[in-house]
């Protein structure tokens, strides 16, 4: 599929990450439903708070950690990515910090193991929107609400990136 991206996760041979970015979303109301009633097989995240694919990848990548050892916050992988890759450590919050809205007209998908791109296939037909490039993502992530969110400061940016230092606070999660 056109704009998807596939990425093998290092830790785990066996696992693979697959994103995708809808943009001009008409249906994000009955997404969230679907999504509630288990129909969607994917983590679904606002766009406008993730700075790079990388944050997400790292944060998909504890959440497959934490299901293949038994350590899951949440009830499952897809809403692990959702709390790992917030700074709160409070699950609801997390949620509803990374969730999208009903209004959402974009909506940045997580899909694991779809090597044959079934998940996303029937994804496709319940997104009314537009599967976009993952380029995208610099045009609608709002940095500043990024940076208050992560609590990341100007001098912080001055001997780092702003996704190193997003990244950095997703690792230490647990630790801080």
């Amino acid at each position: 599929m056109e704009f998807v991206k596939h990425f093998e996760v290092q830790t785990f041979a066996d696992s693979m990450v697959s994103l995708a970015l809808f943009g001009n979303v008409e249906n994000a109301e009955e997404v969230k439903k679907h999504i509630g009633s288990g129909n969607i097989d994917a983590a679904i995240l606002s766009p406008d708070l993730v700075a790079d694919s990388f944050q997400v990848l790292v944060a998909t990548n504890k959440a497959i950690y934490n299901q293949k050892n038994g350590k899951l916050k949440t009830r499952s992988v897809n809403s692990e990515i959702l709390y790992n890759i917030s700074p709160s450590k409070n699950i609801g919050e997390s949620f509803k910090l990374f969730s999208f809205q009903n209004n959402a007209k974009y909506l940045l998908v997580v899909v694991l193991d779809d090597k044959e791109n079934e998940k996303l296939g029937i994804l496709k037909t319940r997104i009314v929107g537009d599967l976009i490039s993952l380029e995208n993502l610099a045009n609608i992530s709002d940095t500043d609400r990024i940076k208050k969110i992560y609590k990341i400061q100007e001098e912080e940016l001055q001997c780092s990136t702003l996704v190193d230092s997003i990244v950095s606070r997703i690792a230490t999660k647990e630790v801080t």
